[in-house]
């Protein structure tokens, strides 16, 4: 069965598809390309990126991830080690990482282990939240509850120049940079996550922390907060757009494309 609420979730998100728009933008993928997603959280990306073109393996660290992504894309989904990968040198034309080294420790080993893996001409869309002294909403989060540890994080983001230097020492050369999710829509991602853990009850630790249902069955249980949203939404959309005025304070967000 395919969970379709997973896929619904982005649509109402302004940070999910102002991220999926700038990912179908660099993920330039031929029918015979080779994929693979690290970092495959509860499948909704994953389900977008088979309805591409190309092969695609899907993986995460987290069993329940895992779990979560099988039901929405059936097949093709494994868990793994991410700093040993089950496959051979230069087997991927095309790697994402999207939202998953700021989960892990050994993040230096993990791009190292995904440019071996990635064949000379392939290449790497990584996506990070970002971090710096004119991140004030950072601060905020910290304040209110959200801490790195809701978020499963390690570490709050990466600047552009420490992902940069992060794939250069792999052998990685970036190639385009694209920010998202300033102060507006970062603010109406921080109120929903900090809502949503108030009303949720469930405290099991994922690697992605607990900001968001990450089955059939919690999507259920918050069925009509879900649908009140849906009715503020469009109340919500014009408010994000005047993120137009406060661009000069950075984003919360940054996608890098770099190849071998």
């Amino acid at each position: 069965m395919i969970d379709m609420n997973q896929i619904d979730l982005i649509s109402y998100s302004f940070k999910k598809k102002e991220k999926l728009g700038i990912i179908k933008k660099l993920l330039l993928v031929e029918e015979k390309s080779i994929c693979f997603e690290l970092g495959c959280g509860h499948g909704a990306l994953s389900y977008v990126f088979r309805n591409e073109k190309g092969k695609w393996i899907s993986a995460d660290i987290d069993w329940e991830n895992v779990k979560a992504t099988k039901e929405v894309v059936q097949s093709n989904v494994i868990q793994v080690n991410p700093i040993k990968l089950p496959f051979k040198n230069k087997t991927f034309d095309v790697i994402v990482c999207i939202d998953f080294l700021e989960h892990i420790k050994e993040d230096v080993f993990c791009v190292m282990e995904l440019s071996r893996v990635l064949k000379d001409d392939g290449f790497l869309l990584v996506a990070t939240p970002t971090t710096g002294k004119m991140l004030i909403l950072n601060k905020i989060k910290k304040i209110i509850g959200l801490t790195m540890e809701k978020y499963g994080h390690v570490r709050e983001g990466y600047s552009q120049n420490e992902l940069s230097e992060l794939l250069i020492k792999a052998n990685l050369a970036p190639t385009t940079v694209y920010f998202y999710s300033y102060f507006f829509t970062e603010t109406i991602e921080m109120l929903l996550n900090r809502i949503y853990i108030m009303i949720n009850k469930n405290n099991s630790k994922k690697r992605d922390g607990i900001i968001a249902p990450c089955s059939i069955k919690e999507y259920e249980k918050h069925k009509i907060l879900f649908k009140l949203f849906k009715m503020i939404y469009p109340i919500l959309w014009y408010v994000s757009r005047l993120d137009y005025l406060l661009k000069f304070l950075g984003a919360y967000a940054i996608i890098i494309k770099a190849k071998k």
